[in-house]
This record gives C-alpha cells, sequence and structure tokens, in this order.
C-alpha cells in the first residue's frame, strides 16, 4: 500500500504520442499489505474512516481499500469545483465544521471524519449517471471498505466511458 495517496504525490508526463500518463510518486511510507503499523502513516485529511477510527495500537492501516479512499478525496479535492452542485449535500452537522461554499472541499471532509463520522448519504448524494466522474467518487469514497472500489476498479470503469 502506498498510504501517502494524494494531488502532492502524483506527476504528469506529457508522452511523445499527445496524450499523457499519471504516476504517483514519494514511496516513502509504502508498506507491505496488512503490515502492522505503530503510528498512522500518510496525511491527515486523506485517511480513511477506518484509519481514522481505530483507536489501539498496533494500527492496521496498509490496505488497498485505505489507498482507494485516498484517491477518491484526490479526485474530490482536484475537481471540487467541476462537480455537479447536486452530488454535494447540504447537511448541518458538516457547515459546522466549515463553509461548503469555499474552494477546500477535502478540508470539511477530513474535518468531519477527525470528529463526527457521517454516514456517505449524508453529505454526498449517489450520481444517477455511472458516466461521471462523479459516479466514480462515489465508489472510491464508500464508507464500508469491503464495498470500496479499488483504483483498478476506477480505472477500468473511467476507461469504458
Amino acid at each position: 500500500a502506498h498510504l501517502d495517496v494524494k494531488p502532492d504525490n502524483y506527476v504528469y508526463k506529457n508522452e511523445s504520442t499527445g496524450q499523457f500518463s499519471i504516476h504517483l510518486i514519494d514511496l516513502g511510507l509504502a508498506q507491505p499489505l496488512g503490515k502492522e503499523m505503530p503510528n498512522r502513516p500518510g496525511t491527515l485529511l486523506y485517511m480513511s474512516p477506518e484509519s481514522l477510527q481505530q483507536k489501539t495500537r498496533p494500527y492496521r492501516h496498509s490496505t488497498i481499500s485505505q489507498d482507494s479512499w485516498a484517491l477518491g478525496i484526490s479526485l474530490f479535492d482536484l475537481f471540487y469545483e467541476k462537480l455537479n452542485p447536486d452530488f454535494i449535500l447540504e447537511n448541518p452537522q458538516l457547515q459546522a465544521f466549515s463553509n461548503l461554499n469555499n474552494e477546500n472541499g477535502v478540508a470539511w471532509i477530513g474535518q468531519n471524519w477527525i470528529s463526527t463520522p457521517l454516514p456517505q448519504e449524508q453529505w454526498i448524494q449517489p450520481p444517477e449517471d455511472e458516466q461521471s466522474l462523479e459516479f466514480v467518487i462515489y465508489q472510491l469514497l464508500k464508507i464500508d471498505p469491503q464495498q470500496r472500489w479499488t483504483a483498478r476498479q476506477a480505472a477500468d470503469h473511467l476507461n469504458q466511458v
């Protein structure tokens, strides 16, 4: 597991074909899957709910689902201003933590998970359009890690649309 998936750790490369590729860098925190950790590595705002809610050590943090959540938050962060406004629900609990009209959508998600975890349906709405970026983000941000898409599932889905 990478354990520090976030926008700052992506590099975009222009290929000679005119296309571009995206590379995930900074493998300094990467660990074998399932490794128990003495602390929670990574960037707080991109940590999954299950990582933040685990109170005892050692932490079971090095999972694909943690990286998948971080990818979903990264996409949410990168495309926040371009997402369909109906995708993000106006929830009074969320507004207590942050102004939803700000440009940093990831900040209110991170603040929310640290203090009061909410069910997914209370802060983002299931998109009707399965070919939308919102649909992919929604699948990556499933609260239950068993239901959460992997990065491979997200990429396969995007390649089909």
